[in-house]
């Protein structure tokens, strides 16, 4: 009778920057993965190939214990990476990706997290069940620095007419 050994959890670590930022490293290794392989330099053309590498390697079973990080500092370049990672994968091939660009996904969560804690104990609010409208072309009047705020490249519209700075 044969025995049957466990393959290891393996996390592939993309990037586009020269090298994988060692915090994401350490979380990764942190969180039980036993091979922690980073891919630098890896350019928009080359992210299916090496996913599709990860994936028919391991076998059916085998990508159960597979994952794949995308990580790098430009957050846009992250989303593309994530969504050809994503089509690349055929079932029943197909692993966990997830991508956390300097940090930003996680930090967002994690204000977001705050956010509605606070919400409930001050104000008795949730946020479940809410949605936030369009993002629309900033003023171009200039403003205080609280309508600053931006979502990727882009400054979000002032909720109410934008209110000129006192200098």
């Amino acid at each position: 009778m044969s025995e049957t050994i466990e393959r290891p959890y393996i996390l592939h670590m993309f990037t586009a920057t020269p090298q994988m930022s060692p915090f994401d490293v350490n979380m990764a290794a942190d969180a039980g993965y036993q091979v922690i392989v980073p891919y630098c330099n890896v350019e928009a053309g080359m992210v299916a190939n090496l996913t599709q590498d990860a994936i028919f390697s391991r076998g059916p079973k085998g990508v159960s214990r597979t994952g794949i990080f995308i990580g790098g500092r430009d957050v846009m370049q992250a989303v593309a990476m994530l969504d050809t990672a994503r089509r690349a994968m055929v079932p029943p091939f197909e692993v966990s990706v997830f991508a956390d660009p300097s940090g930003s996904y996680t930090t967002a969560a994690a204000l977001v997290a705050l956010v509605e804690r606070h919400l409930g104990k001050q104000h008795g609010v949730e946020l479940g069940g809410k949605s936030i409208g369009p993002i629309e072309p900033a003023c171009t009047k200039r403003r205080s620095p609280i309508a600053q705020v931006s979502c990727s490249a882009k400054p979000i519209r002032c909720a109410r007419p934008c209110a000129p700075m006192n200098s």
